[in-house]
């Protein structure tokens, strides 16, 4: 009887199989997917109510707000498309970009380290996002499948020796690079590593005119990549729009210590401890540096292993920009996971093939044995997540259905916090292009313009409802005790040009609504036309 796990038996298509199957399964834990409750994550909502509006004729940055590049928002909006206006669509662009991740990340480690190898590798990163991926619709989720595709063109140029063929290579590497910059910046680690590695090698053969070339060619592919959105920016004369969102609240938003940016970074390494993946990654990074010295790999094993130990070190350094930390970070680190999982299940596999024993099928059972222990916590954490999904009804999912009942289509209504997802849910438009609260109170970006350009909207599109969730939104002072709100912080602050929207909501809301969540939070509703005294 053939074992399963046998190279002769597992073919392409038995591992995209496995993959499309693992891909359903984590994402099930998306309140997106067919048993979610709909009601999206708290960016995963920002995204989807942004993508909802420029549906239905709005502009990016001009009328809506983000500090995110274009291209987030661009594929959620095929998904809408796609579901017919749910978010089931956005559900099955995840589904479509982890598949296609997971194939290519396979094809790549399979051509360069074996199918076994490179099957465990795939099904042990896909399984370590579980626990990272924060219920999906990410812009880290979706870089993935340009971030594999990054390295299997890498993998190909090794062995490509046409200069026509080279040129379309670097021409689509160039084209991923772009695209994964407009998604997030600090996400192209893998690209830079690619580049320096290039780099080097041409320097090393004294091969400059190749490199010039490559080097054009690579040009051509990010111009190319970001030519629409710059074409949409001059259409719609947005720049300084969008230099303010993008550039602006950026720079202010990483301008921290850098022992806040280490910090962070060390937070991303940190979080994949879950499942171990965090020692693994360590462990095979001064393993790979100690099999390169002494010569233990291939040429083309040299080179990505080369990639993927710069890929680690760019990653930490880009991963915590910010300063912060959020789970999903780590996404980041997953293709670093896979290649670091396979090298190492290779040289076990290679231990085994020299060994003397007639038992050659014991790296089997190190793989399965190893994939139950890296799974055992995700697997659990996952149909936990699906389970609350399926129980819970999320209170935004119950003001939004009142907010339906008491208002027309055509009707205004603000939420004053970070959720405008309610919006979406409700399906009514948000007064102002500053959707959630952030670039009213974040220090140094805040001035009287962009408060100025606020209260102008609310005066011209006055919401028939004012929603404040500022007991779930720390950053928002409490439109009922704002003479008392007490926020400063060296992130968010109160300007004192805010108080005019107090002022506004004092002489035209009256709460005539109160929500109380499960842990006693007071959410209170304002209706226009009468005079709140309170």
């Amino acid at each position: 009887m053939k074992n399963p796990l046998s190279g002769s038996v597992i073919r392409n298509k038995y591992a995209l199989f496995i993959i499309i199957c693992l891909s359903i399964f984590i994402l099930m834990q998306s309140p997106l997917s067919i048993v979610g409750n709909g009601v999206p994550a708290h960016d995963s909502g920002i995204f989807i109510y942004i993508s909802w509006e420029l549906l239905h004729g709005k502009i990016l940055y001009k009328d809506l707000w983000d500090h995110k590049g274009p291209i987030i928002f661009l594929l959620d909006a095929l998904g809408l498309v796609l579901g017919g206006g749910s978010p089931q669509g956005v559900w099955l662009i995840e589904i479509l970009s982890l598949t296609i991740s997971g194939y290519l990340g396979f094809k790549v480690l399979s051509s360069v380290f074996k199918v076994r190898a490179a099957l465990f590798g795939t099904i042990i990163w896909l399984i370590t996002l579980i626990s990272i991926l924060e219920q999906g619709n990410l812009t880290e989720e979706y870089a993935l499948p340009f971030q594999f595709l990054a390295l299997y063109i890498f993998s190909k140029l090794s062995a490509t020796k046409e200069i026509l063929k080279r040129f379309i290579l670097h021409f689509f590497l160039g084209v991923s690079c772009g695209i994964t910059f407009l998604l997030r910046a600090n996400l192209i680690g893998i690209w830079i590593a690619i580049f320096i590695i290039l780099s080097i090698e041409r320097f090393y053969h004294k091969q400059y005119r190749i490199l010039f070339y490559e080097y054009i060619s690579i040009l051509a592919g990010l111009f190319i990549a970001v030519l629409p959105f710059l074409i949409y920016i001059l259409h719609y004369n947005i720049l300084e729009e969008a230099i303010s969102a993008i550039w602006n609240y950026n720079r202010i938003y990483t301008n921290v210590s850098i022992t806040s940016k280490l910090e962070s970074s060390f937070n991303t390494i940190n979080y994949l401890g879950s499942s171990g993946a965090n020692i693994c990654i360590i462990f095979g990074f001064l393993f790979s540096i100690y099999a390169i010295k002494y010569n233990m790999v291939n040429y083309e094993q040299n080179l990505l292993i080369k990639t993927n130990i710069l890929g680690f070190i760019t990653t930490i350094i880009l991963s915590g920009l910010s300063g912060r930390f959020f789970a999903h970070y780590s996404i980041a680190y997953l293709p670093v996971l896979a290649i670091t999982i396979s090298f190492l299940y290779w040289n076990v596999e290679k231990i085994q093939n020299n060994e003397n024993s007639k038992n050659k099928s014991i790296s089997n059972y190190i793989l399965i044995s190893l994939i139950i222990s890296f799974g055992y916590f995700p697997f659990f954490y996952n149909l936990s997540t699906i389970k609350n999904n399926l129980k819970n009804i999320p209170p935004e999912k119950t003001i939004a259905e009142f907010i339906m009942n008491k208002t027309e289509k055509n009707n205004y209504v603000l939420i004053w916090g970070s959720r405008p997802y309610i919006n979406f849910l409700a399906r009514r438009s948000s007064p102002t292009r500053f959707l959630y609260c952030f670039p009213l109170v974040t220090r140094n970006y805040t001035h009287e313009k962009i408060i100025h350009t606020f209260m102008e909207e609310l005066n011209t599109r006055k919401p028939s409802i004012i929603v404040d969730l500022s007991p779930w939104c720390n950053m928002a002072p409490s439109l009922k005790t704002w003479k008392t709100n007490t926020i400063n912080n060296k992130y968010y602050y109160i300007p004192e040009e805010l108080e005019s929207f107090y002022v506004f909501v004092k002489n035209n809301y009256k709460i005539k609504n109160v929500f109380v969540d499960d842990e006693g939070k007071e959410i209170y509703i304002y209706y226009l036309g009468e005079d709140n005294n309170e």
